[in-house]
């Protein structure tokens, strides 16, 4: 028999590979043919959980004849007999709250094996701590009051015994058989979560497929602009622009070479200067000499050296390179200063004109970064789907062998279920 379950769920595909296992198929042969094991368990446990029902039940009447009973020996003083009235009504307390707590737990559905074993550790253990509790007043109760006490503890015993049934019930069939149901509800759940991925996969895929069909046609697009007189102009401008920038740099990089001869005198200088403007004026030129020239128009840095060269001489601040100093101030004219900044900006302008002049021309710019950009994101996407994809084909697999080995189980005891 068990040959046969495997040649119909396990069957191989061509190559010897395992196929697919027929999850519709194995389900029907288990609701087909372990109904029986399942019924006989299910039908003892039933009979079991009447009998907990009907002793709760006798218990409870047991238990208000119990409530009832008064004290009228003769041998109990009037302390002794409210001592003992007190450790019944005790008694009856610790009995309501055990019973209140089976119907509780007897309200309860059971669906699985696994949860009649924990109805019965539950009560067990409920009982052990009812006795443990309830043992004093017991005793001290059951010094005058003979059955109406007996009986109750009958039903209670009778509580125990049956539960300790139940606990004794072969678990074992059932619990494979549900094993095998709750393995392949759990494939079902992962293979309808996996076509789910599977899905996403196709669906990125598909627009990866776009957006590099995109990229194609837009190069394609930009190889045709490239082959334009438009074109052509675009790139002469664009050399000529950064032709009249590396001129304009040198140009800035002179003048801030004649600046830089002199910084340190003039840091001497400006640190002694007390006119707020003159201040401020030399500590721009230290900062970047060629902004705040262009700032400078009426060349007001002259007078300042002029100053910082006559207060050298006079020797009011010494500098150890003070010839050099002096010789570099020297080089710091009027009509270099002019001619420097006459020329940057010629530059400026020039630059200015072959930009107007670009802008002018009709070119489509072609936005490559944006399709690239959603490409890219898209990657990463898919990467992260693929491991999610085969971890979860991994786990299926997994559940797969469950399942055999889980159907192996049953095989053992295939001639009680089958």
């Amino acid at each position: 028999m068990i040959k046969k379950i495997f040649d119909l769920f396990f069957r191989k595909k061509d190559g010897g590979k395992k196929a697919e296992i027929a999850l519709s198929e194995l389900k029907g042969w288990l609701d087909e043919n372990t109904k029986d094991a399942l019924d006989c368990f299910w039908s003892e446990v039933s009979v079991k959980l009447k009998e907990m029902d009907n002793a709760i039940c006798e218990t409870e009447e047991n238990l208000e004849k119990l409530q009832k009973v008064g004290l009228f020996d003769k041998r109990a003083n009037e302390k002794a007999r409210a001592v003992v009235l007190s450790n019944k009504d005790s008694y009856v307390e610790h009995v309501k709250k055990l019973l209140d707590f089976l119907k509780k737990e007897k309200k309860k559905r059971f669906e699985s094996v696994g949860s009649i074993k924990k109805f019965e550790l539950l009560v067990l253990a409920e009982l052990d701590l009812f006795s443990k509790r309830s043992l004093r007043n017991f005793h001290i109760a059951s010094e005058f009051i003979g059955k109406e006490l007996e009986d109750v503890l009958w039903g209670l015993k009778k509580m125990n015994n049956v539960v300790n049934e139940i606990k004794g019930i072969d678990k074992s069939k059932a619990e494979s058989i549900e094993k095998v149901y709750e393995e392949v509800n759990q494939i079902e759940k992962e293979r309808c979560y996996l076509r789910q991925v599977k899905e996403e996969e196709r669906k990125i895929l598909e627009k990866i497929k776009a957006l590099s069909k995109e990229l194609e046609e837009l190069k394609k697009r930009e190889e045709e602009i490239k082959k334009s007189s438009e074109w052509s102009k675009k790139e002469q401008l664009d050399k000529e622009i950064s032709a009249i920038l590396e001129k304009r740099r040198k140009c800035e990089e002179k003048l801030r070479g004649l600046f830089l001869s002199v910084e340190k005198g003039v840091k001497k200088f400006v640190w002694r200067e007390e006119e707020k403007n003159t201040k401020n004026l030399l500590l721009k030129y230290l900062d970047n000499p060629v902004s705040a020239l262009k700032e400078d128009k009426e060349l007001k840095i002259l007078l300042c050296l002029k100053t910082i060269k006559k207060e050298i001489k006079e020797g009011k601040f010494e500098d150890k390179r003070k010839e050099q100093l002096l010789g570099a101030m020297e080089e710091i004219t009027k009509e270099k200063l002019v001619e420097l900044l006459e020329k940057d900006r010629k530059l400026e302008e020039e630059i200015k004109q072959s930009k107007k002049e670009l802008l002018s021309l009709d070119i489509k710019e072609i936005n490559f970064e944006s399709i690239y950009g959603k490409k890219i994101g898209l990657e990463d996407e898919l990467k992260m789907i693929k491991k999610r994809k085969d971890r979860m084909e991994k786990e299926i697999g997994e559940r797969k062998a469950k399942i055999e080995e889980l159907i192996r189980g049953i095989g053992k005891v295939a001639e009680v279920i089958l």
